[in-house]
């Protein structure tokens, strides 16, 4: 009975503090905002006469001369999905890379097909259509027209190991030296193959395909094509 009588009590005190707040609330002017609600995904058209909005790609482009006069009826949306297909009459979004790449005129009309996704895994296939994403490696280069159509196949990594082999089409990692650079087109096509480590010893020979590193000189310096190919090769050591 007491414990009842005591909730009761607990109840109306709430109740009249809740009133109270709320009547000084409303008599200082305070708003309460209210989050937002997200944008909602949506699919449109359009004609190809005015940009498509930012945030927005093309997956369907087609001639209609009934509606778009000389230009294309575009099919758009803001709904980005792993493995979806886009049009190559917007710039694929940040974040994402082609995987494939076609020229399907019933797809895309006079673009071309990509298909794309924001899924990374090391040892993926992705084209150059779109620059490889940062801290990842190309491990191999090849033109192969039914994967990538005119675009070059990457076979990328984020996995950095002392001695691997990567191609030129990226960049060396910084703090690593390239220690054999390599015409090698059955792996890296027109790319240069680099061998690379981040194992610095005094006397080592590193290639000049990467700045030497902070803290080391250059004591000998040859021209060496059979280890370094088009650039030179450095004798380093570390400064006393």
């Amino acid at each position: 009975m007491q414990a009842n009588q005591n909730r009761g009590r607990f109840l109306k005190v709430t109740h009249r503090v809740l009133l109270a707040l709320a009547f000084v609330v409303a008599s200082l002017g305070i708003s309460v905002a209210m989050p937002a609600p997200a944008a909602q995904a949506a699919t449109t058209t359009m004609c190809s006469s005015s940009p498509v909005p930012a945030g927005w790609v093309v997956t369907s482009a087609k001639r209609d001369s009934a509606n778009c006069g000389t230009g294309l009826l575009y099919w758009i949306t803001n709904d980005l999905r792993n493995g979806m297909l886009i049009c190559s009459a917007t710039h694929v979004p940040a974040g994402w890379v082609v995987t494939r790449s076609q020229t399907v005129p019933a797809d895309c009309g006079p673009h071309l097909n990509y298909w794309i996704t924001s899924a990374m895994y090391n040892g993926m296939l992705i084209c150059s259509a779109t620059r490889v994403p940062a801290g990842w490696l190309v491990t191999r280069s090849q033109t192969v027209p039914a994967d990538c159509g005119a675009h070059l196949n990457y076979w990328i990594t984020n996995q950095l190991t002392n001695g691997m082999h990567i191609c030129s089409a990226t960049p060396v990692p910084a703090g690593w030296v390239v220690t054999r650079s390599q015409t090698d087109p059955l792996n890296c096509g027109a790319h240069l193959s680099y061998w690379i480590t981040n194992q610095l010893t005094n006397g080592m020979h590193i290639c000049s395909a990467t700045p030497v590193p902070a803290g080391w000189v250059v004591t000998r310096s040859q021209t060496d094509p059979l280890n370094c190919g088009p650039h030179l090769s450095y004798w380093i050591t570390r400064l006393a």
